[in-house]
């Protein structure tokens, strides 16, 4: 398996500016463990075929996260089964406006980082607590890449290139970690580049592939097959330390480069707006056990992934907390100004 060093900094909430670096961590008040909200679920357990929502298209990291979640659910009791329903486009807010309007205890969500940043960038009907906060469950990093074939070697070479031409990067959604690490790029670098909006990670990583992008930002397990096969070069990993081993070990960081930017984003899951509490606790029960089965572990390491957990009441804080000290980041930032 590959490890992936943790250094979560956590502080009193989940988004710590350390020095001009801003993290986008899921620094939970739990660790490991679970809330007080994790009663078990009682006496509550799915009775039809459960739904997991996803913003974004198939073959992205949070596709590969729902489908990791479904195998979850369907380890925690007999006959319980699952399905990805994709509601993707308009950098997230169709998906979530989509699962807005949906009702009762089998209808998920798999959320990360842009359910608390898209509504500071775009107008739209919900914020987190629309929904019900059920766990958090992972946390991952950003990183950069450009085809093999680039001329780019570092983050200095695609700085200087878009101070003489345009130079197309690729990210997943308006308001995700993805094209925040290219707003602070550009401010760090004095640089404008040329945004390309994709729906999920599948489809920036073909764009990058085919060559129709000079370079994409997303979840280094979105690429790591592609450098592994040594079709992309990675650029820049945007985490406090790069990983230990592996394809991307090979990856520096962007504070190793000289831009002190650093993302941990998180990923979860979400109930509808109206669903009971039995059910809240009883998904997250079953997410807490599946932390020690070989699927969970094999998600981790297929996504680059590390492990995290906590339930409802330490989840819904951290949301809290993340909600008005990434505002803060960011509006120092100037990422607003875009």
């Amino acid at each position: 398996m590959r490890e992936v060093r943790k250094f979560r900094r956590c502080g009193v909430g989940g988004a710590l500016l350390v020095t001009s670096a801003l993290v986008l961590s899921a620094c939970s008040a739990g660790g490991n463990s679970g809330s007080s909200g994790d009663s078990g679920g009682g006496d509550w357990k799915p009775t039809r075929q459960i739904t997991m929502i996803s913003a974004f298209g198939a073959g992205g990291g949070t596709d590969q996260f729902a489908r990791a979640m479904l195998t979850g659910l369907e380890s925690c009791g007999e006959g319980i089964k699952g399905n990805v329903e994709y509601h993707e486009g308009g950098s997230g807010v169709i998906g979530y406006s989509y699962f807005q309007q949906q009702h009762g205890d089998h209808v998920l969500m798999a959320t990360t980082t842009e359910l608390t940043t898209l509504p500071m960038f775009v107008d739209t009907s919900f914020t987190w607590e629309s929904f019900t906060p059920i766990a958090h469950l992972a946390d991952d990093q950003v990183s950069i890449a450009v085809p093999a074939a680039s001329p780019f070697k570092s983050l200095q070479d695609l700085v200087e290139a878009a101070k003489t031409r345009k130079v197309t990067i690729g990210v997943v959604g308006l308001s995700g970690p993805d094209n925040i690490a290219r707003v602070l790029l550009e401010k760090q670098g004095g640089v404008k580049f040329e945004p390309v909006i994709f729906d999920g990670g599948g489809e920036t990583t073909a764009a990058l592939l085919g060559g129709d992008i000079d370079a994409a930002i997303g979840g280094a397990g979105d690429i790591v097959g592609q450098v592994e096969s040594g079709d992309i070069r990675g650029l820049a990993i945007f985490g406090p330390e790069r990983y230990s081993d592996g394809a991307m070990a090979e990856v520096p960081t962007a504070q190793e480069q000289g831009y002190d930017i650093a993302f941990t984003q998180w990923r979860g899951l979400l109930g509808t707006p109206d669903m009971s509490d039995e059910a809240r606790d009883w998904y997250a029960d079953c997410f807490k056990k599946w932390q020690d089965t070989p699927s969970y572990q094999q998600y981790l390491e297929s996504a680059l992934t590390t492990p995290a957990y906590s339930g409802p009441e330490d989840f819904t804080n951290m949301l809290k907390e993340q909600d008005k000290e990434v505002h803060e980041v960011l509006e120092a930032s100037g990422a607003f100004a875009q």
